[in-house]
């Protein structure tokens, strides 16, 4: 007994030892994170963390709909010593393709997946503020009636508009309008506010007959009403009050309110009787680009009349003053 006693002590005392002077070092650890992803660009100084995967190697940011974000502005941190590969840009919040890659000290490199997920609204509907004949019959280059509906926001650039040609399909993208803005229904209001030239109808969209889908955040709604788009009759914009004309320049025309250029084929201007041919050096729906000839008088001639003829239309005839300079 007082053998194995001895011989248990001594065991002990070797593997206590070994215990002792045999170490193992331990796998550093990866220095090629993202430790902090965040977005900044929030009212109210509000920050918005992605969540870091390290296992899947994807950053997930979850944006509330009320914030109505279109783009979000990064503010990445690395690992210590690491850095990103490329420059931090803003991201669009539609993006589905954004990576980001780190760089270790030591060369080492992990790609990570950007996923961005816009929480939404429970449900969106909208209706035209009007549906008479009158409001849904519109012509090129000319603003959309109003849109009512439960946007839940005052974003413009969180919806969108596009118009579906029933007959081709052809599929048309809508300006973004300039105003969203609550009624005293608890409903939202879109619409060019001011008519401004660039929230109208594309001046090359086809007549026809068109559906509209609305887009709020995530969702798509189709209003009940098509749209019903027409040609009218071509109307330049010539001041009855007067132009002034140089005779070493092009006389640049647009059209009246409401109207476009469709197929213009001549342009002249009858001055004293006598008639002047003006060139159409270019034209497209919203701008006619004449050259005067070069034995047009110098001068100011009032009661002149400009007439254009278009393919199909009736003749347009405008009256004005024209002031014509030699320089």
């Amino acid at each position: 007994m007082k053998r194995l006693y001895t011989y248990i002590i001594l065991l002990s005392s070797v593997i206590a030892h070994s215990s002792c002077t045999k170490t193992e070092d331990l796998a550093p650890l990866p220095q090629d994170k993202i430790t902090v992803f965040k977005v900044a660009n929030l009212p109210d100084d509000n920050v918005i963390y992605g969540a870091v995967d390290n296992q899947k190697n994807t950053v997930t940011v979850y944006i509330p709909y009320y914030y109505s974000l279109v783009v979000i502005d990064p503010e990445i941190e690395v690992s210590n010593g690491a850095k990103l590969e490329g420059e931090i840009l803003p991201v669009l919040v539609a993006e589905e393709e954004q990576t980001y890659t780190v760089i270790a000290a030591n060369g080492g490199k992990r790609t990570y997946k950007l996923i961005i997920e816009s929480q939404n609204t429970p449900s969106f509907e909208a209706a035209w503020v009007s549906t008479s004949t009158f409001s849904l019959r519109k012509a090129p280059f000319t603003s959309l009636v109003g849109i009512l509906g439960n946007f839940g926001h005052t974003n413009t650039a969180a919806t969108g508009i596009t118009l579906i040609n029933q007959e081709t399909g052809e599929r048309l993208a809508m300006p973004v309008l300039n105003s969203l803005k609550p009624d005293n229904q608890g409903f939202y209001v879109l619409i060019n506010e001011g008519n401004i030239d660039a929230h109208r109808i594309p001046a090359d969209a086809k007549a026809g007959v068109y559906d509209v889908e609305v887009r709020n955040l995530n969702h798509v709604y189709k209003l009940k009403e098509p749209l019903n788009i027409r040609y009218v009759q071509p109307n330049p914009h010539i001041p009855l009050a007067g132009v002034q004309l140089s005779k070493n320049a092009d006389w640049k025309i647009g059209p009246a309110l409401g109207t476009v250029f469709l197929d213009p084929k001549s342009a002249k201007v009858t001055i004293n009787g006598k008639d002047y041919p003006l060139t159409i050096k270019s034209h497209s729906r919203t701008e006619l680009i004449l050259t005067l000839p070069t034995d047009l008088p110098v001068g100011t001639f009032p009661n002149v009349n400009v007439a254009f003829e278009f393919e199909g239309w009736n003749a347009a005839n405008k009256p004005t003053t024209l002031m014509v300079s030699g320089t």
